[in-house]
């Protein structure tokens, strides 16, 4: 059986046995490479980080159809997100995120949600009004 090596490509085994392997050029960030070496979704992660994209994960669903998680998910594959600028993107993902963690929504259907429901997670963060309007401002404006 014959190694080949790719440059930039590091290789290790986790704390569960299983190899992984990322692409790191230089002291930049190190991109995840998904599958086995070779295989066909491997090499076009590998020749997307040589061209510089950073996005290189390979698209996986999140959630059911119809819940928040998929719905979060098609936001950020969206245009409109795609259109702002990158500290914005940041900032939208920590939000949305977070509520995703925090209220423990994920897995809901988003036709099931309520006014209630929406003033129950804002009033937890009572203690931080800006923060509160800033929450329900991001995820209202993008419904």
């Amino acid at each position: 059986m014959s190694v080949v090596k790719l440059k930039y490509v590091d290789r290790f085994e986790d704390r569960h046995g299983r190899r992984r392997h990322y692409f790191r050029r230089g002291k930049s960030t190190r991109i995840a490479l998904p599958g086995r070496p070779g295989s066909e979704e491997f090499m076009l992660a590998y020749q997307a980080a040589l061209a510089g994209d950073e996005i290189c994960k390979p698209l996986v669903r999140r959630g059911a159809a119809g819940t928040f998680e998929r719905l979060v998910q098609d936001y950020f594959e969206s245009a409109d997100y795609k259109q702002l600028t990158k500290g914005t993107q940041g900032t939208y993902q920590r939000i949305m995120e977070g509520l995703l963690r925090e209220a423990n929504i994920g897995h809901r259907l988003v036709a099931q949600m309520t006014r209630q429901h929406v003033q129950q997670i804002v009033a937890r963060r009572a203690e931080t009004p800006a923060a509160a309007n800033h929450w329900l401002k991001t995820v209202v404006s993008q419904r």
